[in-house]
């Protein structure tokens, strides 16, 4: 019997016991497979199937992005993403956001990622930098599905501005990662506590403006450092205050006197936050930084391990030079002064990835090991500004974008 011949409960069968890259190209096989696959029915099968084997082997992505301000760096190299993936699409994709309408323009500034969450991103149009709006999409990398959320009428500059992503299950619960928000964060003055909040809700389709008061003085969000790292439903930014460096959080789902409070960062790091990585591994909180000189440099994680009283723990402590290179490697990466950690690795608790000068080095800090994972040879000299970097974590099912109820299609390569 020919497969298409099947009633649609044994087609479903069949392919909700295929991996996910093979179920999601099978949808160009013809406008049934694509009406089956797409069906809320098909996905709540097909995680349900798949729920018993999901561990902390999910696939993870980093997305790092060479980002500079000024007017002189060329287009081509402003627009460079470096991708380090351990989905096999994504490991075979050289373009990324081509898909967006707004990808090809003659406007020189780039399209900019300045979220994520899961394995969500949001980007911002920055042909309209000199105008009075702003432009937002939020995108799937993997399925190329995307929406352009409402343009946002001035206070636009991103210099000075924190942004972050926080994704959560909807009420009916149709697929993962239903609804999601997008939080820009805005200075009123440089010497006040409060802050003016733009949220964006998928629910409703619109954004919303508030006002916040911060338990301290912000004198800046760090430029290089602006986008949010998302844990419990909450923003975490590293943000430098009138009392030294520290952690702002902000939750969009408490009440109004409730939504923004402090942590603080290990002693150590308290006046020396702005080369330090802030990020999340396992659910828990980790700040790391490179500190010492050459040839003495060391790395050091931190986990927070009571979220409530700031209790932080030194995971790990190890010297660069003692590392042992695991591939070939024609430079002495001590030698240069531009190591940082970029991220930390989501599932695998032993993982941090760092940036060596125009590398990105994969790290095991219980083996001792260093291992070049990309070149970004096409960018300019390296420097702190052009630190961005979100990391990805993709579910067994890929999250929906949608809109105030609306689904943009999917757009699979074959």
């Amino acid at each position: 019997m020919h497969i298409n011949n099947l009633p649609d409960n044994l087609l479903i069968e069949i392919l909700k016991r295929l991996p996910c890259q093979v179920v999601l190209r099978s949808e160009s096989v013809c406008k049934r497979w694509l009406s089956l696959i797409s069906d809320p029915f098909f996905v709540r099968c097909f995680i349900h199937h798949h729920r018993g084997s999901i561990d902390h082997s999910l696939p993870f992505t980093l997305v790092h992005q060479f980002y500079y301000w000024h007017h002189h760096i060329t287009e081509t190299a402003s627009r460079k993403i470096h991708l380090v993936s351990e989905h096999p699409i994504l490991q075979s994709r050289d373009l990324l956001l081509d898909f967006l309408p707004c990808f090809q323009h003659p406007d020189p500034w780039p399209i900019r990622i300045v979220a994520s969450h899961g394995d969500l991103v949001v980007c911002h149009d920055n042909k309209l930098y000199s105008s009075q709006q702003s432009m937002y999409y939020v995108c799937n990398l993997l399925t190329r599905q995307w929406c352009a959320l409402p343009p946002i009428l001035g206070r636009h500059v991103e210099d000075d501005m924190a942004i972050g992503l926080v994704t959560y299950d909807g009420e009916n619960h149709l697929l993962p990662l239903f609804q999601y928000k997008v939080v820009r964060i805005l200075k009123v003055g440089t010497c006040s506590n409060d802050l003016i909040v733009e949220t964006f809700s998928s629910d409703t389709g619109e954004w919303n403006e508030s006002l916040l008061s911060c338990p301290q003085s912000i004198q800046r969000f760090w430029q290089f450092r602006t986008s949010a790292v998302t844990l419990n439903n909450a923003l975490h930014w590293i943000i430098n205050g009138n009392n030294g460096e520290t952690i702002v959080v902000f939750d969009p789902f408490r009440s109004i006197n409730d939504q923004c409070w402090l942590i603080d960062p290990p002693l150590e790091l308290k006046f020396e936050m702005a080369h330090v990585c802030l990020g999340i591994c396992r659910d828990r909180l980790r700040v790391s930084t490179i500190k010492g000189v050459h040839p003495n440099r060391m790395l050091k994680v931190w986990e927070l391990q009571d979220y409530g009283k700031a209790n932080w723990t030194l995971k790990y402590r190890i010297c660069l030079k003692e590392m042992v290179f695991v591939s070939d490697c024609e430079f002495d990466m001590l030698e240069f002064s531009t190591n940082l950690v970029l991220s930390f690795h989501p599932n695998d608790e032993d993982v941090v990835y760092l940036r060596c000068h125009n590398h990105i080095m994969k790290c095991h800090v219980r083996k001792g090991t260093l291992e070049v994972v990309s070149k970004c040879l096409g960018d300019p000299t390296f420097v702190i500004r052009t630190l961005t970097v979100f990391p990805l974590l993709h579910p067994c099912w890929p999250s929906s974008v949608y809109c105030h109820g609306k689904q943009n299609l999917r757009s699979l390569e074959s």
